[in-house]
């Protein structure tokens, strides 16, 4: 890492921090021997509305080809079938 090799060529955490961009408490995080790269929490799944549609939506393009369908005329057909979405959505 560019911090690892700046520090190597003795340059201060201060330094490192100023010219990288970061905070000085990143440096100093990024210097411990024990971490290699950040380490982030997995992040929760979120459903979408779309999700319970997507199957009838992925199965009536595919039985259209070639004409393509527009999202229009895909949203008149799954609000029919309950979706409380909108087009920017689909």
């Amino acid at each position: 890492m560019k911090n690892q090799i700046l520090h190597q060529q003795g340059r201060s955490q201060r330094a490192i921090a100023k010219e990288l961009g970061v905070s000085r408490n990143t440096v100093k995080l990024y210097l411990n021997p024990k971490i290699d790269r950040p380490i982030y929490p997995k992040r929760e799944t979120k459903h979408s509305i779309l999700d319970t549609f997507k199957l009838f939506l992925h199965s009536r393009i595919a039985h259209a080809k070639p004409i393509h369908l527009s999202a229009v005329a895909l949203l008149r057909e799954i609000k029919a079938l309950g979706y409380k979405g909108s087009l920017s959505l689909l």
